[in-house]
């Protein structure tokens, strides 16, 4: 499987009368984007671009997603959601770099609370904010919805998940149709290793448990898998999308498995340092703990069947996720197969209480990616794109949070990507 990657940078957003980029300026049709977006749960969507270094306070994310299109090879991005199911991750892909498509608005909660609720939250795209989130870089297309009375939750959370797809290969159609080159292409190819090099794999864990906290690969939910193994350049295609809208702090989104930098990394060095093996996806916060054995044993299995010498692990949400990649690191261990856990911490407001909440003996190399515990202080943006407040504990019916203004944050959990852990950001570890 070798995939192109080609990338067509995007400098300037402006709205116009029709899609269309010329040079790095990227024009974006109303129009288009209300068509791309349309579906019976959703009644409108109001559009927002917000370049880099402008002060701005984003608000009520649900998905982030990066415009890719397929030019060459089999299927088409986003499979399974957008088109049939068929396999991604060869031929060429086209992508508008430095664009990120930001799916927003308050989906309604019908009465409901705790875990399977759309969790509220924002991002700051200037200032100490900016630092915990990639979309301070970005040049940020906003796609903010409005829900009609009358839906249910699923409808609500299909509507936004197809918006977000749906408006991402909308926009990268327009790389099919200008005389310009890409401006970079990356070569993914798996095939070329070196026998004297360690094999490393990557456990890619997401969270998958419900309305609201799902994660669909090729266009199907998660909600009951055991790992299995997927190809790197179909995480590239869109193969996995994000639908989960909650657990802002640790969400992983669609930009993220499209842009793992975990993935980006394992590639830079294959055939050099290592030979990257490929990804053992599985599922996190399983509530049986038998369950949680059985994914452990399979990740293993899956690793000593590749021949894998090392396993890179991080975590796909909050909570209890830490059991099943836990107890897969001691599964690894004993048999003979080195493994490192990129990880955030709980480790309390002043960074001195047990930072996860389950170890074992085995997980001796743990990076840090940072801590949803400690407080935080945040300016005031210039303006707000969204809600002036926005909805917080949800186990107890929810509590209006004000963000209009400067911010004292006993906690981040409501602070977009603040520990993020797939490691795009440094906020959590230092170098040496």
């Amino acid at each position: 499987m070798r995939l192109e990657l080609a990338s067509f940078p995007v400098s300037e957003v402006a709205f116009g009368a029709a899609t269309r980029l010329d040079g790095s300026r990227l024009e974006v049709s109303r129009h288009d984007m209300t068509q791309a977006v349309a579906h019976p749960a959703i009644d409108g969507v109001d559009l927002e671009v917000i370049h880099p270094g402008e002060s701005v306070r984003i608000t009520q994310i649900s998905d982030v997603v990066e415009p890719r299109i397929k030019v060459s090879g089999s299927g088409q991005v986003f499979p399974g959601l957008l088109g049939p199911v068929e396999a991604v991750g060869a031929g060429r892909t086209n992508r508008l770099s430095g664009l990120a498509v930001l799916v927003c608005g308050e989906v309604p909660w019908l009465g409901a609370s705790g875990l399977f609720v759309p969790r509220d939250n924002f991002l700051d795209t200037d200032a100490r904010g900016a630092e915990f989130t990639p979309h301070g870089q970005t040049i940020n297309l906003v796609l903010r919805l409005g829900f009609p009375a009358g839906h249910t939750h699923e409808e609500y959370q299909r509507a936004v998940v197809l918006a977000g797809v749906r408006a991402a290969r909308t926009l990268a159609a327009v790389t099919l149709t200008v005389p310009d080159a890409p401006a970079d292409v990356v070569m993914r190819d798996l095939a070329d290793v070196r026998p004297e090099l360690p094999r490393v794999l990557y456990a890619y864990q997401v969270q998958s448990q419900g309305v609201f906290m799902r994660t669909y690969l090729y266009g199907r939910s998660l909600d009951e898998l055991l790992p299995t193994l997927v190809h790197p350049n179909e995480l590239a295609d869109g193969a996995l999308v994000a639908g989960g809208l909650g657990g802002g702090a640790v969400k992983l989104t669609t930009w993220l498995h499209q842009n793992n930098p975990i993935v980006d990394g394992m590639y830079r060095r294959h055939a050099s340092e290592w030979n990257f093996g490929g990804v053992i996806l599985h599922r996190g916060h399983y509530y049986q703990y038998e369950d949680k054995q059985r994914v452990a044993l399979q990740v293993a299995r899956a690793a000593q069947l590749l021949r894998a010498d090392g396993v890179i692990f991080s975590l796909g949400g909050g909570g209890n996720n830490i059991t099943e990649v836990m107890l897969a690191i001691q599964a690894c261990e004993r048999l003979g197969i080195k493994t490192v856990l990129l990880a955030w911490e709980h480790a309390g407001p002043a960074g001195a209480d047990y930072p996860l909440p389950f170890a074992v003996p085995e997980a001796v190399a743990i990076v840090s990616t940072g801590s949803m515990d400690e407080p935080v202080e945040l300016p005031s943006m210039q303006r707000v794109a969204g809600a002036h407040a926005i909805r917080t504990r949800p186990e107890v019916g929810g509590l209006p949070l004000a963000v209009d203004g400067p911010l004292q944050l006993p906690s981040r959990y409501e602070l977009f990507g603040d520990a993020n852990p797939v490691g795009w950001q440094r906020t959590g570890c230092r170098e040496y």
